[in-house]
């Protein structure tokens, strides 16, 4: 089996994204609900990567007028227009539908390379794509029932896995014309954070901080730090060394890790139809990495 950095990155990268629902647990009793949160984690974690790159990289900060498009995609198609039909999607179904529906992303990442780079489906790829979206419909818990499904719920669902999948089409274009990881980031973010501030609501802000102080400005960093920035930083630089679709399964780990940290810090079981999820998810991410006769990886 052969792995390289970038897919040690993109992994790494979901177990950390894995961590947004204990973060979110936090946030809630204090009023913070999920417009703010994203709000939080687009408009801080573009400034914080602002002004680091105002003093230790300006020249990151610079980008082409004719490529604006790229990052202004990034930002409000990939992270905004995610986060909203996301958010939708909890709304008119559960949170176990959405997260079922938000892992068909790399099906919608393998259709865009196709299309605009003309990378093949290969039997292996459609095995482990398939292998992938079954575990992950473990994972969610889907199977525990109690779960509606409504016709815009789903089209909301997938809005928010085809946004979430262009991540990773976007990044390449820009990588493709010599940009690097740090100024994709920062436009993304940006661009998304500004996008979410009119559908913030500040009065909740202001409680919110008014009761948790210092505490939850801490809190909050170490949202940004351990599952915004870090997180993007690790996917985006694993990119220019592993395949897009690669990328998108690897980073399914987001929901194994999700699972053993909600075991770890919130006693929250694991159940078998879940543990065979993760077993799943493995198998496919094995596959992938296995050698084969002809393709470069």
């Amino acid at each position: 089996m052969t792995t390289n950095k970038g897919d040690i990155m993109v992994f790494l990268a979901g177990c950390l994204w894995g961590s947004t629902g204990l973060f979110v647990n936090i946030f809630n009793p204090y009023g913070l609900g999920s417009t703010e949160i994203s709000l939080i984690k687009s408009l801080g974690g573009g400034i914080i990567l602002l002004l680091g790159l105002m003093i230790f990289g300006r020249d990151l900060i610079r980008i082409k007028l004719k490529d604006a498009w790229i990052f202004a995609c990034v930002g409000l198609v990939s992270l905004l227009l995610h986060n909203i039909c996301y958010m939708k999607t909890i709304e008119l179904t559960s949170m176990a539908a959405a997260a079922v529906l938000l892992y068909t992303s790399p099906i919608f990442v393998s259709l865009m390379f196709f299309f605009c780079y003309k990378e093949k489906f290969t039997a292996r790829k459609v095995l482990a794509l398939a292998i992938t979206f079954a575990g992950c419909f473990l994972v969610s818990g889907i199977l525990g029932g109690g779960t509606k499904l409504t016709t815009t719920g789903i089209l909301a669902g997938i809005g928010a896995s085809a946004a979430y999948a262009s991540y990773t089409l976007f990044s390449r274009f820009a990588l493709d014309r010599g940009y690097k990881p740090m100024t994709i980031i920062l436009y993304a973010f940006l661009l998304s954070g500004i996008g979410t501030i009119p559908l913030a609501n500040f009065q909740k802000f202001a409680g919110a901080f008014a009761s948790g102080g210092v505490k939850l400005g801490l809190i909050a960093l170490s949202f940004l730090c351990i599952s915004c920035l870090s997180p993007y930083v690790l996917y985006t630089y694993g990119l220019e060394k592993t395949k897009a679709w690669k990328a998108a399964i690897i980073s399914s780990s987001e929901l194994i890790a999700a699972a053993v940290y909600g075991l770890i810090f919130l006693s929250q079981g694991i159940s078998v139809l879940t543990f065979i999820g993760i077993l799943l998810i493995v198998s496919a991410v094995i596959l992938m990495n296995l050698p084969q006769k002809g393709e470069k990886h």
